[in-house]
């Protein structure tokens, strides 16, 4: 069975991109489940990502015009898509690489769409969490993830916690509902002699908390920088480090609000933000710490 997937995530979201990169490298290292992951993508995609999920694929990534992000005929496939209730552009471009499935995220192909999907929905944190979003957010998330489970042949999600949302909020796609936790892709390890070299490197002291969550609201920081002030008195207060996207697109004005707070006097520089750092670093210092958060 031939599985499309598209780039997901980026530069601006990097856990799509690792979530893709981890999904597709599990299915490599499974060849007895009979799944080829192709990869389409669009001539404006960033040849590094295309560089970095090549290893793991059937064959090289298909690159059509079909498939970029911006565009004229981005639109025109938008807008078959709503008024026609089929992506023929996407349809005739998936049937040129021979796919049998094609993964769906973020992209609505219609109800009439010819070709079967898997839809991932990660979850419904809009609905948990609704303060996080703004209204036309909302309704676009309840709109789309709603077409989703009546459109899609399969729904996958990232956690039973999600599934089980799923099964309260969309019964009629219970049977169409699965649960796909994540599967991380590590590496290699270092060595002990390069970890204490990532301290080095990083400035950092032997015993810290890792914190390796990009700087969007939802993910709470100004919770950790709180409680970090209510234990500034501790003669051993703990040192939380912190990686990941310094943006925020939904609220662009909270990564500094966190900054601001983490760089109170009174912290006295127990809150570290070392921003995007290579992969290979994130594993070696989630080796290194004393926890993880």
């Amino acid at each position: 069975m031939r599985v499309a997937f598209g780039i997901i995530g980026g530069g601006f979201w990097t856990g799509g991109l690792n979530y893709l990169e981890s999904l597709v490298s599990a299915i490599r290292d499974r060849p007895s489940l009979g799944v080829e992951p192709i990869l389409f993508a669009g001539p404006d995609a960033d040849p590094a990502i295309l560089d970095r999920l090549a290893p793991f694929l059937a064959e090289a990534p298909h690159v059509s015009s079909a498939w970029r992000r911006t565009g004229g005929l981005r639109a025109c496939r938008r807008l078959q898509g709503v008024v026609l209730q089929r992506d023929s552009i996407a349809e005739r471009a998936l049937r040129r690489m021979s796919a049998d499935v094609v993964f769906q995220h973020s992209v609505w192909y219609g109800l009439r769409f010819r070709v079967p999907t898997v839809a991932w929905i990660a979850d419904f944190q809009h609905v948990r969490c609704p303060e996080m979003f703004s209204v036309a957010n909302r309704i676009k998330r309840n709109f789309g993830y709603r077409m989703l489970s009546h459109s899609a042949d399969a729904l996958v999600f990232s956690s039973l916690d999600a599934l089980n949302d799923c099964r309260t909020y969309f019964p009629h796609a219970t049977p169409r509902a699965h649960a796909l936790p994540f599967v991380p892709l590590l590496g290699p390890m270092a060595s002990p002699d390069s970890l204490g070299a990532l301290l080095a490197k990083y400035d950092l002291p032997s015993k810290f908390i890792f914190l390796p969550n990009q700087l969007w609201k939802h993910k709470n920081h100004l919770a950790v920088v709180a409680a970090l002030e209510r234990l500034r008195t501790s003669s051993d207060g703990p040192v939380v480090v912190a990686c990941g996207n310094p943006e925020d697109y939904r609220h662009p004005d909270h990564p500094q609000r966190v900054m601001d707070a983490a760089r109170s006097p009174s912290l006295g520089g127990t809150f570290r933000f070392l921003g995007m750092i290579p992969r290979a670093d994130l594993t070696g210092l989630m080796r290194q710490s004393a926890a993880l958060i």
